[in-house]
């Protein structure tokens, strides 16, 4: 899967790997910019190295369309948050991804328990749309 191999590039600091999973016409969105593939890539290849986040991704859902992971993180200044990375898969490569960070401690509680608590995929995927 696309989650499998995204871990596993982060893991092994494979940078070529990475390369190969995003596809030519990828963007890149955050909440406030947008960058392309190369833009990207070039950003990943900065923090790579000391990368540390696959260790604690969830994959919330993945297809042949869409890959949804949250992970928590805790920023420089100690605070903690979820992010949450959607994926559009275009020939089952990245496509187009968005991230959002959720710094509020309650609804970051919420989510990591409903995620613990969901047997259904469905369920999890209607909690997202909802946010």
């Amino acid at each position: 899967t696309l989650f499998k191999k995204t871990i596993q590039a982060f893991k092994n600091k494979d940078f070529e790997l990475l390369q190969r999973i995003h596809h030519e016409d990828f963007m890149f969105v955050r909440e406030f910019s947008m960058s392309s593939r190369d833009e990207h890539l070039a950003s990943i290849a900065e923090w790579l190295p000391n990368a540390n986040w696959q260790d604690h991704a969830q994959c919330v859902h993945e297809d042949d369309f869409v890959l949804i992971m949250r992970y928590p993180e805790t920023d420089d200044k100690g605070v903690s948050y979820f992010t949450s990375n959607v994926s559009i898969k275009h020939e089952g490569l990245y496509w187009r991804t968005m991230v959002k960070k959720d710094e509020n401690p309650m609804r970051a509680i919420l989510i990591a328990l409903t995620m613990a608590l969901a047997t259904q995929v469905e369920t999890v995927a209607w909690i997202i749309i909802k946010q």
